[in-house]
């Protein structure tokens, strides 16, 4: 082989290492990225039970997107007055039988007093909400991620 043949190969290896090393990166940064939204996951604000509470419309989540596991990914699901029980039961509304990670029932999601909130029932691994591990109520905003078991939804408007 020729020395230009060789320099040309080491050129086309080398690049193809970097692209390689990019590719990771983007796949770890997508993987761990937190949602540019300020988030808060403290308890679910006192507001007035006579039905005249207001959460402003930017704050105001209506529905999930499954972020993964990638078969589920896109899914939409509706956050309603009623709770949205999600669990391995098949008995819950959100079933998905097999994550071994997720409790038979595992926790709620519903609309109270016009913000969405969602509640861990006592699981065994947890419910992460930005990635902090919740114990009480806690409200949701646009761009707030929920982790439980291998599901991850992420809360919209």
């Amino acid at each position: 082989m020729t020395d230009q043949l060789l320099g040309l190969l080491r050129f086309v290896l080398l690049a193809a290492l970097y692209l390689f090393f990019a590719r990771v990166v983007w796949a770890v940064w997508t993987e761990v990225r937190v949602p540019a939204v300020s988030r808060s996951t403290g308890p679910v604000p006192t507001m007035p039970t006579d039905g005249t509470a207001k959460v402003p419309r930017r704050q105001r989540v209506t529905e999930l997107r499954v972020v993964a596991p990638k078969r589920h990914k896109g899914h939409q699901i509706e956050i309603g007055s009623e709770p949205l029980v999600i669990g391995r039961s098949e008995n819950t509304d959100l079933s998905v039988a097999d994550d071994s990670f997720l409790s038979n029932v595992h926790a709620r999601i519903w609309i109270a007093n016009g913000a969405a909130v969602v509640e861990d029932l006592g699981s065994t691994n947890g419910t992460l909400v930005n990635g902090n591990r919740i114990s009480d109520v806690v409200a949701l905003r646009p761009g707030d991620r929920i982790q439980m078991g291998s599901l991850i939804v992420e809360a919209e408007r």
